[in-house]
């Protein structure tokens, strides 16, 4: 870390640590080199059965930066808000424990920040998805080489339909968060779509900027994303319809597209259903039976089409076709054998 940037811009990065023992070490190797002493790293920590808070402990004593916390109870969304209840920085970056980042990127970028190029209440980037085992990376290029600034920007970022939701390809200004009281809805998935419905219904002071500082492990077998599958198709489909419905009382111009965005992602949705055990699959179809008012009316062909094709075939008939497709893309991304 380098000590002598200017520093009355500071940071704090909010990591939950649970059961990432063999993840923890590159993802604060990767984000030390980049961030000054006068930053911060809290690790919030949950009820781990590994030694990942052994390895907290670790980097801990050897780095001042970093500030190890206990959360209060359970979950990703209840770290991230203890971890953000208790942060002092300027500015906050949300980050996975078993992630990682581009150092000299990231460190560009928040040097941008410290020297006042940048000043927004919301900084979006593009990212990466590193695939484990493979090791591939594949560049979701969304915003390029280009600066958009303001809200109305992000339809041409959802233009591409990729996900653009994530919370930890950004970096906020804590007073922003502070005041529009943005904290993250607990004991749910699909945490992040609550949270950024939110978030861009506040209006932030939106900026865009080339600096694609992320990666986001996806495949690894102990990830949350892997866990109960009923509960996360359900759940993120109740997300989804709350989120479209105060979305569509919004008459802003970008309102629509995010919408347009929300409604392809409910459609993805549909192929988890694959993935729950048989006995409980009619419980899990029965999550979609509002999907023509969560899907019409829609602006993208692509939402239009499947949306006749899930009245054809009904909801499981769709989730296979999905689920199908969704094996096809993983084995072009080499995810998959």
């Amino acid at each position: 870390m380098d000590g002598n940037k200017n520093c009355d811009v500071k940071f704090s990065i909010v990591i939950p640590v649970y059961n990432v023992e063999f993840y923890l070490p590159q993802c604060l190797d990767s984000i030390l080199p980049a961030i000054t002493d006068a930053d911060e790293i809290r690790l919030v920590q949950g009820p781990s059965g590994d030694r990942s808070r052994k390895i907290s402990l670790e980097y801990q004593a050897q780095y001042k930066s970093i500030q190890i916390l206990d959360q209060n109870e359970k979950g990703l969304s209840n770290a991230r808000n203890c971890g953000l209840q208790t942060a002092l920085g300027d500015y906050i970056l949300f980050m996975d424990s078993d992630d990682f980042v581009d150092t000299k990127t990231l460190a560009r970028l928040l040097d941008a920040i410290r020297n006042r190029k940048y000043t927004a209440d919301l900084i979006m980037t593009d990212f990466y998805r590193y695939f484990e085992p493979s090791g591939c990376t594949r560049f979701i290029r969304q915003i390029g080489d280009r600066t958009l600034t303001g809200m109305d920007a992000l339809p041409q970022i959802i233009l591409g339909r990729e996900c653009f939701w994530n919370v930890w390809r950004n970096i906020y200004r804590r007073s922003f968060l502070m005041e529009h009281s943005l904290f993250f809805k607990e004991h749910t998935h699909g945490e992040d779509i609550e949270y950024m419905t939110r978030m861009f219904l506040a209006e932030p002071d939106l900026l865009c900027v080339d600096a694609p500082f992320y990666y986001y492990r996806m495949g690894r077998k102990e990830s949350l994303m892997n866990t109960d599958a009923l509960a996360r198709v359900s759940e993120t489909a109740g997300v989804l319809e709350k989120s479209i419905s105060s979305l569509r009382e919004s008459d802003s111009l970008w309102a629509q597209a995010v919408i347009s965005g929300f409604q392809l992602e409910y459609l993805r949705n549909l192929a988890i259903l694959q993935e729950v055990p048989e006995n409980q699959r009619k419980a899990a179809a029965d999550f979609a039976c509002n999907y023509r008012e969560v899907l019409r009316p829609a602006r993208d062909p692509l939402v239009r089409m499947l949306a006749k094709g899930l009245d054809l075939l009904g909801v499981s008939g769709m989730a296979r076709i999905l689920a199908l497709a969704k094996r096809m893309k993983r084995k072009r991304e080499h995810r998959i054998p």
